[in-house]
């Protein structure tokens, strides 16, 4: 178990690095008007939604095989990230959209600690003289949909 939870650190611990690392490059250079191309380069930037759900079914995938406690501690850096961030990430979705409004948009990234993470996927189990109800709260996989333009 030991073992496991130090190579799951390690892996937290490179995407943290790798997220960093593009947001710094992506920080240095100036944004186009214009969207940005797809490409593998740009993780999360795709030319179609199709292309965007492959890639986030091949996600779901990985993070399938996490442990809860590895899941958690994801969604727990995401968290942070976008509380200890907040204005600099609003500004810059506000530069790339350049719609809404600066303030709605740093508190859309501080209202990001009341997202349900893996705490709402406990299990429930009932029994009654008609038998036994199991609820398993799982994720669902992934689901495309378009959202108002200033999310």
């Amino acid at each position: 178990m030991q073992i496991q939870e130090a190579v799951s650190q390690q892996v937290i611990a490179e995407i943290a690095k790798e997220v960093v690392a593009r947001l710094r490059v992506q920080l240095q250079q100036p944004q186009s008007a214009a969207a940005p191309a797809a490409s593998a380069s740009r993780d999360g930037v795709f030319a179609t939604v199709d292309e965007a759900a492959s890639a986030a079914f091949e996600a779901q995938k990985k993070v399938a095989a996490m442990s809860l406690e590895e899941r958690g501690r994801m969604t727990d850096i995401i968290v942070r990230i976008c509380n200890e961030r907040r204005e600099e990430l609003g500004r810059m979705e506000m530069e790339e959209t350049k719609v809404g409004r600066l303030d709605h948009k740093i508190l859309k990234l501080t209202n990001m600690r009341y997202v349900l993470s893996v705490g709402a996927m406990r299990s429930d189990a009932r029994t009654d003289t008609t038998g036994l109800c199991l609820i398993e709260r799982a994720p669902w996989g992934v689901i495309g949909m378009m959202l108002p333009v200033t999310h």
